[in-house]
């Protein structure tokens, strides 16, 4: 009885399993075509307008993304770190 139990378990698993994407390629001949998106709507990539132009006069002299070296004093070139 443990078996067939186990077995009845078993499948009651895989019948819930969604298998739907394996047949994605095949569109309407499994879906209905009501289902399928009109291919007109996709409009392209959202563009944004440009922002205000940058205040270099607040600026604080941290650089976006320098890699933990952060602080950069302003008006100057390059960091002396001594390396």
């Amino acid at each position: 009885t443990i078996s067939v139990v186990l077995v009845l378990m078993v499948l009651a698993v895989a019948s819930s399993q969604d298998y739907s994407q394996l047949f994605a390629g095949f569109g309407p001949y499994l879906r209905q075509s009501a289902v399928m998106r009109d291919p007109r709507s996709n409009r392209g990539p959202v563009l944004f307008p440009p922002g205000p132009p940058p205040n270099n006069a607040d600026s604080s002299g941290v650089i976006v993304g320098a890699s933990g070296y952060g602080f950069v004093p302003p008006n100057q070139g390059k960091s002396s770190i001594g390396f």
